[in-house]
């Protein structure tokens, strides 16, 4: 004798979902791909990075400070999209091992702005060909067309996701940028 199931449990693929909803497998998830990419990708830069001496975010800081120089502490956060605390303690390890500086602006002396050192902007060379490397690295994975659909993609995304240049440049002109 066969049962069936109770008129109060739904079939296996309906269960917590949405009126309507389908169930969207893990593989299929572009969420979940995308974390996954981006996880790999992370691992591989920071074995990369401890020849020297760095940690991700680290590393990043150093870039932005070069892309960025003067920038103040609160903006640096927000264009890493870091929290202003964590950004803070690896800027004042940076400075520990003399590679950034932070000094006050003349016009807000509340304002704490970041510079790197001649150290730190020595170091940034040899960063840029371990950027150079991964860059070329992952670009030699896909043809120029799939790199240019792929880039439009990505900049579709930072933009509904409100990353980008608006809002970097926006961050420079506030006056609450204290640390």
């Amino acid at each position: 004798m066969t049962s069936s199931p109770s008129p109060s449990t739904p079939p296996a693929d309906e269960t917590n979902h949405p009126e309507g909803a389908r169930q969207i497998s893990l593989e299929d998830s572009v969420g979940f791909r995308l974390s996954r990419l981006v996880r790999v990708r992370r691992e591989r830069w920071a074995g990369e990075l401890r020849a020297l001496g760095l940690t991700p975010p680290q590393a990043a800081i150093l870039r932005a400070t070069r892309d960025h120089p003067d920038q103040a502490l609160r903006a640096l956060a927000r264009t890493l999209k870091c929290d202003a605390m964590a950004v803070k303690r690896c800027v004042d390890e940076l400075e520990t091992r003399e590679l950034v500086v932070t000094s006050t602006r003349d016009d807000d002396r509340r304002v704490r702005v970041v510079t790197l050192t001649p150290q730190g902007a020595a170091l940034m060379r040899r960063l840029d060909e371990f950027v150079h490397h991964q860059e070329s690295t992952l670009r030699a994975q896909l043809s120029r067309s799939q790199i240019e659909v792929f880039s439009a993609l990505l900049e579709h995304l930072e933009r509904a996701e409100g990353i980008g240049a608006d809002e970097e440049s926006s961050s420079n002109e506030e006056g609450e940028e204290h640390s």
